[in-house]
């Protein structure tokens, strides 16, 4: 006997209520209820069937028992196999199952009055609601951990070319909280989904309603591909396959360990391997290895830190500026390696170095950081609402300050501090690039214009327009060095290029592949890196390059590392910070 919502507990059944339960059972069969009932000492001790309950999570039902041939002892009941939401009290067993309780449990009931037993087994089965998955649409990683970028092609079909173990990753959202996995069927190009995985995630954990899956696409061969994926909970609701698109799979190769033998002082190297001649003649590694006609770089430090907003270089020490696990800071570290020691946070921007501090233009002051430890920290200038770039130069420091009329105007300050900013001059349009020298202030405006204001006084004279997208600056004696390009793409150009200082016509030095991020220039060479490098750049490329600085054939540096935004040079060395990774140096 089932019954619903019963509030009340029932104690063990005395004689005269199992006689009341024994005749109400008699009647329902057909006896007279004339005829006077069974002895109890004489009638057979039964606990009457229980059926199996069905009931879904977040129900309430009661299970009453009923025993027959009850004699003079009171009857007490046990049960074994209670699953936790059923409680057992009296005659009268309660269920209150919920959403985590679904599935089937085996219970057995004993009935006992003085010495005799009798026992019934049934099943509880407790089902529930199941509210559908939704999948959003996945993402891609390449093998860098660097997103991989989709473009729509002449069909219609977004695709994406990958290498390595390309990483697909989707959201689950999933308002019971039930654990998940992420499925993906991979498929030649032309060939029919078939709803059968090729990658399988590792299940959630479950009890989020939003949750993330993740497959490598391991062991594929070089082609094109279809790709689809779908999710599924743990009680088997599957959401609707979703077409991730096409993906070609185009691994980059791997850099030739043949033998390069060059003629090198008149002497045979092989430049692939010599450490005096590195992939070229007089390419001298400093004492690290040659591999593959590259210099082995060397790490100075890890770093968590995920965006890099600056570096600079003394004559002991890598500084730069860094956001990192939702903090971020000023650090250095010896150019020698160790570990990196914190000088400011939280203070962060572009930076500017002499001898004994470290200057930073964070968005709302001119922060003065002593490079000798144990100094605190001075503010030189505060209240600027939005400071850009900071170049030091003859003790003086300049930034760009926009004004209410949206011109951007130009301010110094002795680094001695002590006095207010001084308004240099006006610019029309936001300067993405500055440099100070003995011959005046250098910008490289938004708008593409290379422009200088001498030193001391005199307007703004423009020395190339129209360079649309500016990368870089950089000066030497005679000219001013520009990068300029998109800021992301799957396949596009850069332009490196020179003007002369006194003016003249624009140099175009080189068209180099992929975005341009930071770029520098020392007597002989121009560096740069691959800003969002992408996942099937050429061997041709790396993530440091150099050319000579008066044209040339471009050079891999350094490789390996994504999303490396700016280098800097010393007399032997080049620098860089791979995000998330650290901080290295290769010699040049």
């Amino acid at each position: 006997m089932i019954r619903m919502n019963m509030p009340w507990s029932v104690q063990p059944v005395a004689r005269g209520v199992a006689a009341v339960f024994t005749a109400l059972v008699l009647a329902a069969c057909g006896v007279s209820s004339e005829e006077p009932p069974s002895s109890p000492s004489t009638a057979t001790f039964e606990l009457t069937n229980i059926g199996d309950v069905a009931l879904a999570s977040g129900e309430h039902k009661d299970i009453q028992l009923l025993v027959l041939g009850v004699g003079e002892e009171p009857v007490q009941f046990t049960a074994e196999g209670l699953p936790p939401f059923a409680t057992l009290s009296g005659d009268v067993i309660s269920l209150a199952p919920e959403r985590q309780h679904a599935g089937e449990t085996l219970v057995t009931v004993t009935a006992t009055s003085g010495t005799q037993t009798a026992s019934r087994t049934f099943t509880i089965r407790v089902t529930r609601t199941n509210v559908p998955l939704y999948l959003w649409p996945p993402y891609f990683e390449d093998a860098d951990g660097l997103a991989v970028r989709s473009q729509m092609a002449s069909d219609g079909i977004w695709e994406r070319t990958v290498r390595g173990f390309p990483k697909v990753t989707a959201q689950i959202d999933d308002p019971d909280g039930d654990a998940v996995r992420l499925f993906a069927e991979l498929v030649p190009e032309g060939t029919p989904f078939t709803g059968v995985e090729t990658f399988t995630s590792p299940l959630s954990a479950g009890g989020a309603a939003k949750a993330w899956g993740s497959v490598y696409l391991t062991g594929l061969e070089p082609g094109t591909y279809r790709l689809q994926v779908w999710a599924k909970d743990v009680l088997g609701f599957v959401s609707p396959a979703r077409d991730a698109g096409r993906i070609i799979y185009a691994p980059r190769g791997e850099r030739s360990a043949e033998p390069d033998w060059r003629t090198c002082g008149g002497v045979r190297v092989n430049v692939t391997e010599d450490s005096q001649h590195c992939g070229a003649c007089g390419h001298d590694c400093l004492g690290a290895s040659c591999q593959l006609g590259l210099c082995a770089p060397s790490q100075l430090t890890a770093t968590s830190d995920f965006w890099i907003d600056d570096l600079q270089l003394d004559e002991s020490h890598v500084y730069w500026s860094g956001l990192y696990t939702n903090h971020f800071g000023v650090k250095r570290v010896p150019k020698t390696g160790g570990e990196p020691l914190v000088l400011a946070n939280p203070t962060m921007g572009q930076l500017a170095l002499d001898g004994e501090s470290l200057y930073v233009a964070a968005p709302t002051e001119i922060v003065q950081v002593p490079l000798a430890s144990g100094t605190e920290s001075t503010r030189l200038a505060w209240g600027l609402k939005g400071a850009e770039g900071v170049s030091l130069y003859d003790g003086r420091l300049y930034w760009f300050l926009q004004d209410g009329a949206y011109a951007w105007e130009l301010y110094s300050l002795p680094t001695a501090g002590g006095a207010l900013p001084t308004r240099e001059t006006s610019f029309a349009a936001r300067p993405e690039a500055m440099v100070v020298d003995a011959s005046g202030v250098y910008a490289f405006d938004i708008e593409g214009g290379v422009l200088h204001r001498p030193t001391g006084s005199g307007s703004v004279r423009v020395l190339a327009s129209g360079l649309k997208e500016p990368k870089g600056l950089a000066v030497d004696g005679e000219y001013v060095y520009v990068a300029y390009g998109p800021s992301w793409c799957v396949d596009c150009t850069s332009t490196l290029a020179r003007i002369p200082k006194t003016g003249g016509s624009l140099q175009v030095l080189a068209t180099v592949n992929m975005v341009v991020g930071g770029f520098i220039v020392d007597d002989e060479n121009l560096y740069w890196t691959l800003d969002d490098r992408p996942d099937n750049v050429p061997l041709s490329l790396g993530s440091v390059m150099r050319m000579p600085k008066a044209g040339g054939t471009p050079m891999v540096v350094a490789d390996g590392h994504a999303s490396v935004r700016t280098v800097r040079v010393d007399a032997t060395h080049v620098y860089w910070i791979a995000p998330k990774v650290g901080v290295f140096r290769v010699p040049k």
